[in-house]
């Protein structure tokens, strides 16, 4: 899939010195293929979109029952430091293979609320069942549920946010 943000590409070829008439014509040729592709094709991409959002949930889901361990045997600051950069970095790998998807705005917005949405309710559902278990061993843990769902949907936003100033910086 290559990537056709005609704002983006009119920028690039502007930058190029390409003439405005070849700049317009590029840039319909582009939305023109997107009215004329195959419907197989159109229907793999959805295949790939679908199968990707369903592949970044399931790393999601793994990473938290992976870091689980650290968030149980280290202090406050280091398990919030953790889920921070976690976020950070799935926050940053999926919001880059969004970008350079050939999907419109509203997919783009629904995956990167859906996909956060249901990391966060399985970390919610999931910390306070190792809360409960842990509890029954003896054990005391005190991580806040909320800030810890709090922090990671910060580190999870940064990546976008990020991308979205430099590249308002680059269009002007």
């Amino acid at each position: 899939m290559i990537e056709t943000n005609k704002h983006k590409i009119h920028h690039k070829l502007k930058k190029k010195k390409w003439d405005k008439p070849f700049i317009s014509k590029t840039l319909h040729i582009l939305k023109n293929a997107e009215k004329h592709k195959h419907p197989h094709f159109k229907k793999i991409d959805k295949i790939i979109y679908w199968i990707f959002i369903a592949v970044m949930i399931i790393c999601n889901i793994l990473v938290f029952v992976g870091i689980t361990p650290i968030m149980i045997n280290n202090s406050q600051i280091i398990s919030y430091s953790t889920i921070l950069i976690v976020g950070l970095c799935l926050g940053f790998f999926i919001d880059y293979v969004l970008r350079h998807m050939d999907i419109d705005y509203r997919h783009y917005l629904f995956s990167g609320i859906f996909i956060p949405l249901v990391s966060m309710t399985f970390l919610i559902f999931y910390l306070d069942y190792v809360k409960s278990q842990i509890k029954e061993v003896g054990w005391f843990i005190s991580i806040n549920i909320i800030l810890f769902v709090v922090i990671y949907t910060i580190g999870y936003s940064i990546p976008h946010f990020i991308y979205k100033i430099t590249e308002n910086k680059d269009l002007k």
